[in-house]
């Protein structure tokens, strides 16, 4: 309907509706640069277009080609360069035989090393790491690993051989061994822990006075 109030054509209101709609596509709609999973999909941030990439398992372009990645790598050349990180604290519940636990960085957080915009690799510090029985209230024991530092690596291993063993007082508790193994070169970072629980178990009981 026109301001007049007179009917237009059915295609000339489509010609309107489309003209209409590229405008708001050429404003509001970032390239995906060819890695659009639907129809219309629109990237308006870098991440975004990594992502897209990513969902394709396609390697993205250089970020400095991509129009969204500009502004972000000249943020990130302001930004002070102090280094980041977090700190990791909890609790897992294993059975009694042999296994692993890990932690490492997920597919996107890889994309993005392998295009520059995230600098990271696998410096880390074990503050402590104990073996207790759930069944009796942990008491802090010196850990073979505890106060170990790793500086500049991407894939550290660590291996550990845990011990059961029951006090003159019937606690249990684990005594546990342990060595670390650093694989050379660039990697996406990856800190492991596999241990192994030995079948025998140590008892322990005070000298008999004669």
């Amino acid at each position: 309907i026109t301001p007049k109030g007179d009917l237009l054509w059915d295609r000339e209101a489509q010609s309107i509706t489309l003209k209409e709609q590229e405008r708001k596509k050429s404003v509001t709609c970032g390239s995906c640069y060819g890695a659009e999973l639907y129809a219309d999909q629109c990237c308006n941030t870098c991440d975004e277009v990594l992502e897209a990439y990513t969902k394709r398992k396609w390697s993205p372009p250089q970020q400095h080609l991509i129009e969204q990645c500009k502004r972000r790598l000249h943020l990130d050349d302001e930004r002070p360069t102090k280094p980041e990180g977090c700190m990791i604290f909890g609790h897992l519940l294993m059975k009694r035989i042999p296994g692993n636990f890990h932690f490492t960085i997920n597919q996107v957080g890889q994309m993005m090393m392998a295009t520059g915009t995230l600098d990271i690799d696998g410096s880390h510090k074990v503050n402590h790491i104990q073996f207790t029985d759930p069944e009796y209230s942990p008491k802090l024991i010196d850990g073979p690993l505890d106060g170990y530092f790793s500086d500049r690596t991407y894939v550290t291993q660590y291996y550990l051989k845990v011990v059961p063993a029951i006090l003159p007082s019937g606690a249990r508790y684990y005594e546990s061994s342990g060595h670390q193994n650093i694989v050379p070169g660039v990697h996406p970072p990856e800190i492991s822990f596999s241990y192994d629980v030995d079948p025998i178990t140590t008892k322990y009981s005070n000298p008999k006075s004669f």
